[in-house]
């Protein structure tokens, strides 16, 4: 297995760039939620306590649960409430720093949610009375003479007119700035390619967004939109001097999803690019590649071990009063840590810990089958979650 937890708090070994950002976000769940159910059991009556009175008549909890079953769901709903409550708004977040982590890697400089008013390159295009202004855009990159200013979408809905709307905010100061001024304090810094770009992830079927998968229907509104609220910016900057083949803004877009104006010093490019062609030409790889390598050699697997053992764990201490995964680390700490010092990786640690509980428990019947491999693989992620609250020493504060 490869447990970040493990390798970071115990190992004390360095992770990928990837691996910290996953990490990043799944550390406050595993030890400020999850780990605290399974290393203080009292903490499964801080969850009850949790309930509220529309929850209980919706679900038909009782106030005295007498059954463990009726036992078992209170404590289960409340934990994976919080648990999914605190993952989602992760996702957006994880996602806009892998982006970043990409970007960087391929030799870009890259700046994250940035207001433009107070970004250093745009300083010669607004006086010192409007920086109190906001408009934040997801990413300014540069590399060589390139500027990006890119605004991501996750899915292929952008929103409705809201969104649609905060998509292109941003791109107007910027043209607004050009046409009152110029591109001089650009070119001055040495830029000659300027991207406003629109990079939409997914499709609504969560693959990654090509041209066979995305819909023309959306698309083709969002182009509608682009030309009603930008189409003025692009008929001024031909008037401000810059060139260009395109005739019919609606048409272009439709057919190349791009823009370009141009004088002789530079160049800007209005782009909407769809998943799989940002990746393939602002990143150099194919979006399947950099998925595969991430999923076969970097994905950390703490938070679903931990995640997995829950509901068997509650139903083991509400049946026999406590749970394998604390146990076990209470067995690493007082007997096993020779184990760990005389290991090398997850792996090592968790069979040899296995093959030592089942020579402690001869015994041994961890689930409901009569199918030894499949007792011995729920065994190893029971091994691999103590393993776990070892790295993490076993945090027993909850925090809701």
């Amino acid at each position: 297995m490869n447990l970040l937890t493990v390798k970071k708090y115990l190992f004390k070994r360095s992770l990928t760039k990837f691996q910290e950002i996953q990490l990043k976000y799944i550390d406050s769940i595993l030890q400020e939620i999850l780990a605290p159910i399974l290393c203080n059991y009292k903490n499964i009556d801080v969850i009850k306590s949790q309930i509220t009175d529309i929850e209980s008549f919706y679900f038909g909890f009782k106030p005295n649960p007498s059954l463990i079953s009726e036992k078992l769901v209170l404590p289960l709903y409340i934990s994976n409430r919080f648990f999914i409550a605190s993952s989602g708004p992760r996702f957006g977040s994880i996602y806009e720093d892998l982006i970043k982590s990409f970007l960087e890697n391929f030799g870009y400089q890259v700046d994250v949610r940035v207001n433009i008013f107070n970004y250093a390159i745009f300083r010669d295009y607004h006086q010192k009375s409007v920086l109190n202004n906001k408009k934040v855009i997801d990413f300014i990159a540069r590399k060589d003479n390139k500027l990006y200013l890119i605004e991501q979408r996750t899915s292929e809905h952008t929103g409705g007119r809201t969104g649609q709307e905060s998509l292109l905010d941003k791109f107007k100061v910027f043209l607004d700035w050009i046409i009152e001024k110029s591109a001089d304090p650009l070119i001055n810094k040495g830029i000659r390619e300027i991207y406003l770009v629109i990079f939409i992830s997914y499709s609504e079927k969560h693959e990654i967004l090509t041209e066979q998968n995305v819909s023309k229907g959306r698309i083709n509104s969002l182009i509608a939109y682009i030309v009603e609220n930008l189409g003025d910016y692009f008929t001024r900057l031909i008037t401000k001097g810059f060139k260009t083949k395109c005739t019919d803004l609606t048409s272009c877009l439709k057919q190349y999803r791009r823009l370009i104006f141009y004088t002789d010093q530079i160049k800007i490019e209005f782009r909407i690019m769809l998943g799989e062609e940002f990746y393939e030409e602002i990143l150099g790889e194919k979006y399947s590649s950099l998925k595969d390598r991430i999923i076969k050699e970097e994905l950390g697997d703490d938070l679903w071990v931990i995640y997995s053992i829950l509901p068997y764990e509650l139903r083991m201490y509400y049946e026999e009063g406590f749970m394998w995964s604390n146990r076990i680390y209470e067995m690493l700490v007082s007997r096993y840590e020779h184990i760990i010092t005389s290991a090398s990786t997850e792996d090592d640690i968790i069979n040899k810990l296995a093959s030592k509980i089942i020579e402690d428990y001869k015994d041994l019947r961890l689930l409901e089958t009569n199918d030894l491999s499949k007792q011995y693989e729920y065994l190893k992620t029971l091994c691999a979650a103590s393993l776990i609250l070892y790295a993490l020493k076993c945090p027993s504060k909850l925090v809701l």
